[in-house]
């Protein structure tokens, strides 16, 4: 009768922990998952920056006549 009581204590404490650990588990994905989501958005800015500055870079003469004729030009 004891040993009886003492296994439905036992499994009780089981379920509640397990529901616990399983709780903590996707608390703790989530967070995770908002961590990724915001290094995505990060590594998506950078990219644009560095896509912007190299696009300017080739756009840009390659020499003093080029920086001269495009102050004629008004193109700066």
């Amino acid at each position: 009768m004891l040993s009886l009581i003492f296994s439905k204590i036992g499994l009780r404490i089981g379920m509640v922990l397990a529901a616990i650990a399983a709780v903590v588990t996707v608390l703790f994905s989530a967070r995770q998952a908002g961590r990724q989501a915001e290094r995505v958005d990060t590594m998506k800015r950078n990219l644009e920056s560095i896509n912007a500055q190299r696009k300017a870079a080739a756009a840009a003469p390659s020499d003093r006549s080029g920086i001269v004729e495009r102050l004629r030009n008004g193109e700066f």
